[in-house]
C-alpha cells in the first residue's frame, strides 16, 4: 500500500464505508422480527460469558428463531467484519502513509494490522455463537464473549488513534505540496 495514491486510499475507504453501511441496514432488517417480537437480537451471544447465560438465550430464540439469528452471524461474517476490517486498516494505513513522526507512523501500520487481528477475533467471537446455537456447546460462551472483548478493545484503540490524528491532522500529517495538500493522485 505504499505506493497507492491518495485518490485509491479515498476510493477502497469510500467503497468499505457504504458495505459497512449496507451490512448494518442488512443486519437492522434480518433482527428486526426477533426486535419486534421482543427476543435477543442475533449478535445478543457475543456479550454473554456464562454457559448458564448462553443456554437461556438459545433457548428462549427456540427452533423457531434458530434461521433468523444464523442469517444474522453470517451477515455479520461476511458483509459487516470484512467492510470495517478494511475501512478501519485502510485508514490506519493511509494515515501511516502522511505521518510526519516515525513513531506515530509506526503505531499507524501497527494499528492497520491490528484491524484485521479485530476481524480475527469477531471471526472467532461468530464461529463460537454458531456452536453455541447449533450444537448447544454453550461452554463455550467465555471464549466468545472474551474473543468479542479482545475486537472490541481493538476496535476502540484504533477508533481513538484516526480520531486523535483527525483532531491534530495539522500537526501530525505530512505536508506535501503547496498550501498543506497531501497528494491528490
Amino acid at each position: 500500500m505504499k505506493d497507492w495514491t491518495d485518490a485509491r486510499f479515498r476510493t477502497v475507504a469510500l467503497s468499505a464505508f457504504v458495505a459497512l453501511i449496507v451490512a448494518s441496514v442488512l443486519l437492522a432488517w434480518s433482527d428486526a422480527d426477533l426486535v419486534r417480537n421482543k427476543y435477543p437480537r442475533s449478535q445478543e451471544l457475543q456479550r454473554v460469558s456464562s454457559a448458564a447465560v448462553a443456554a437461556c438465550v438459545v433457548s428462549e430464540w427456540g427452533d423457531r428463531y434458530k434461521g433468523p439469528v444464523t442469517r444474522g452471524i453470517l451477515i455479520d461474517t461476511f458483509v459487516f467484519i470484512p467492510s470495517y476490517v478494511v475501512l478501519l486498516a485502510v485508514c490506519c494505513f493511509w494515515c501511516a502513509k502522511h505521518m510526519e513522526d516515525e513513531q506515530i507512523h509506526r503505531a499507524a501500520v501497527y494499528l492497520g494490522y491490528a484491524a484485521v487481528i479485530a476481524g480475527v477475533f469477531d471471526l472467532i467471537e461468530n464461529t463460537g455463537m454458531l456452536i453455541e446455537l447449533h450444537a448447544q456447546r454453550y461452554g463455550l460462551a467465555p471464549v466468545t464473549a472474551g474473543a468479542s472483548g479482545l475486537k472490541w478493545m481493538l476496535a476502540a484503540i484504533i477508533v481513538i488513534f484516526l480520531v486523535g490524528v483527525w483532531l491534530q491532522r495539522g500537526s501530525l500529517l505530512r505536508q506535501d505540496g503547496m498550501h498543506g495538500q497531501t497528494d491528490g493522485g
